[in-house]
Formats: structure tokens, C-alpha cells, sequence
């Protein structure tokens, strides 16, 4: 599974799914693919050895990490107050500030999306009890080369490359600003004249380990067909 959850300009719920001549919300527009192909899933962000293990969460929200508030040892973390980057401040600042957690020796991001009053953090992607988070970091020039990276390593999956599909988060877009603008000239100074269609998503699917999806937060998923 290869690919992203449909978004918009603002995460308000608002989100469409396009198949078969219509529109829908609520649904999965799927589509089967033959042949060969090459995907990847990545972040790029850097390990940066703060970590903690989760010790309460339900859902999407964080509540403690080693027993602490989890907004605590996040603005510990980043070395930034909990005024600064609190509320709906954290959904663009924490996209070069993600929490990281690692599985079948891969590292997969989750997104920050907001802090509440009691402490605890909201995040686009599912947190469990007992998973160990990691602050990870990124400049905005990693950001925009991550899809570069993204496509070149999901080519090296097939011998005759002919067409790209690029889910990029909308998270990172946020952050990006106008300079998301970039992102189309990695990916043709990638693969060259390659014709590809790219869109933002709010959650990136995709396969790391053969045969097992995940669904994570500021990633690149990408398909390269052959």
C-alpha cells in the first residue's frame, strides 16, 4: 500500500475522496497496480538520542512520557517554552521537530499537531503505551530534498523507471511556505524527464517492510512504476 490521506488547505475535516466520476467523504479511492514497481516510505529526519518511553496515550493523544506531562519534556526537548510553541503553534514548528519511533529496525515520524491546557499533545498518527519517542530534527533544505531522496531510492526498485507517484505530507508544506514550490524541481533533477503526479496528504501510507503497511505522520511515499 503506497500513498496518502486525502487532505486540503486546513485540517478541518473538509477532506473529499475523488473515484469513478464523484466525490465522497469517509472513503478510500484504491487503485490495483500490475507490473513492476519500486516505493518507498522516508522521512529524513535526523536521530538526535532524546528519548522517552510512553507511558500514558489513548488514541492520538499523548499524555505522559516517563511519567512526565508530555508537553514538559517535549519544550525540554527543543529547548523552546511551552508559550512558544504550545497550541496551534506546534502543527508548523514541530515539522522540523517530530517525535520519531522506531519498529523492525526502521525509523517512522508522528506528527505534533497541537497541545492542550492539561499537558498533552494531539497527533496525526496513533500513540500506544510503551512506545519509545524520539526527537528527531530537519532543516527546511532537508525537507525539500527528502523528495529528491524519496524518488531516487523507490527507482532503484525497478530497471526502466517510466512514471512517478509522489504522496508528500501537507505538514511539511505548511512549514515549507512558499518554498514547497521547490519540491517539483527535486524530483525532475531526480529522475529527469520522468512524467509524475505528486499531492500533499494529512498521513503518508506506505510499505518499509515488504508486505506490512503503515500509516505515519511527515513522510514522503513514493511509487515509481516500470
Amino acid at each position: 500500500m503506497v500513498g496518502g490521506t486525502a487532505s486540503d488547505h486546513s485540517p478541518d475535516n473538509k477532506f473529499q475522496q475523488f473515484a469513478n466520476g464523484h466525490a465522497f467523504k469517509g472513503h478510500f479511492a484504491i487503485a490495483a497496480i500490475g507490473g513492476p514497481v519500486g516505493y518507498v516510505l522516508t522521512n529524513g529526519y535526523r536521530l538526535t538520542g532524546k528519548k522517552a518511553t510512553v507511558t500514558r496515550a489513548s488514541g492520538r493523544t499523548l499524555f505522559e512520557l516517563g511519567g512526565r506531562r508530555a508537553m514538559d519534556v517535549y519544550s525540554e526537548w527543543v529547548a523552546r517554552p511551552e508559550s512558544e510553541i504550545g497550541g496551534g503553534t506546534m502543527v508548523s514548528f514541530s515539522v522540523q521537530h517530530p517525535l520519531l519511533f522506531h519498529k523492525d529496525g526502521i525509523t517512522y515520524s508522528v506528527h505534533p499537531v497541537n497541545s492542550n491546557a492539561d499537558g498533552s499533545m494531539d497527533f496525526g498518527a496513533a500513540i500506544s503505551p510503551g512506545m519509545v519517542l524520539e526527537l528527531g530534527e530537519a532543516s527546511v533544505n532537508g525537507l525539500i530534498a527528502e523528495a529528491g531522496n524519496a524518488v531516487h531510492q523507490a527507482a532503484l526498485g525497478v530497471e526502466q523507471p517510466k512514471a512517478i507517484l509522489l504522496a508528500y505530507c501537507g505538514g511539511r508544506a505548511i512549514a515549507l511556505g512558499e518554498r514547497v514550490q521547490e519540491i517539483p524541481g527535486e524530483v525532475e533533477h531526480t529522475l529527469g524527464g520522468l512524467p509524475w503526479i505528486g499531492y500533499l496528504a494529512f498521513g503518508e501510507q506506505g510499505c518499509s517492510v515488504v508486505g506490512i503497511p503503515t500509516h505515519v505522520d511527515l513522510s514522503v511515499s513514493t511509487l515509481v512504476l516500470g
